[in-house]
């Protein structure tokens, strides 16, 4: 008789087959989540970086403790943005210029020859911008004819001058300083208005001038007009 065969069929094979399969699926499966893992290490401002490749006969208890440790120990940074103002920041401002300092000159005299001058130029272009810059705002102006009258506001005199007649040609002349801060001059031009009609005037300079020139330093350092007297040649000036 032959002799009896006691091995038994091999039956392990395919369930070691089945058992790298699995090991195999498994490892792709956890080097998906450790690249998840490591991209969340990213965000999270982690600056750890994995050089170790995956080796194939790693264990997936082996591989998940990996990628637990480099969760654990990734540093955490805070991402700081920048504060905004809670108020709007204020714009710079800067003060304007005074328009009196058009006027002004070197020489203190030529500055009060130029807001005389400059009257004349108001008038005749009905100018009130002119009118504030040489004038102080309370000014006194004082018509010295035979019904005197008198404004301690040159704004509103010239305004109501302007709407109510027409100056052409009206200039001072023969302008003369007869103190530190007066001066007197004539005055001459054609004005047509409600008041008159087509009326003519031609003045000569009397002994002390037909109109009468005060002046004063403002608060910007300007000098100014303070007190214009017209029609003034029988008045002591200064007084």
């Amino acid at each position: 008789m032959g002799r009896k065969n006691n091995r038994q069929p091999q039956r392990n094979k395919p369930e070691n087959q089945q058992s790298a399969s699995r090991l195999t699926a498994l490892q792709v499966v956890l080097g998906s989540i450790s690249t998840v893992a490591v991209a969340i290490i990213g965000l999270l401002g982690t600056k750890f970086v994995v050089e170790r490749p995956i080796m194939a006969t790693e264990t997936a208890e082996a591989r998940l403790r990996q990628i637990t440790l480099l969760a654990t120990i990734a540093p955490t940074e805070t991402l700081t943005l920048p504060t905004l103002p809670s108020t709007v920041a204020p714009t710079s401002t800067s003060t304007p210029t005074p328009a009196c300092l058009a006027y002004q000159q070197e020489v203190d005299s030529d500055t009060m020859i130029n807001l005389i001058m400059a009257e004349a130029q108001a008038v005749n272009t009905k100018n009130i911008e002119i009118i504030k810059a040489i004038f102080d705002p309370k000014a006194t102006l004082q018509d010295r004819d035979e019904t005197p009258e008198t404004w301690y506001d040159p704004v509103g005199r010239y305004t109501k001058l302007f709407n109510e007649a027409s100056f052409t040609g009206a200039e001072h002349f023969d302008i003369k300083q007869v103190g530190s801060t007066f001066f007197v001059s004539g005055s001459r031009g054609t004005i047509n208005g409600s008041w008159y009609s087509n009326l003519g005037r031609s003045n000569s300079p009397p002994p002390y001038g037909s109109d009468h020139w005060t002046f004063q330093k403002n608060s910007t350092d300007c000098w100014v007009i303070i007190r214009f007297e017209f029609n003034a040649g029988h008045v002591l000036f200064p007084p």
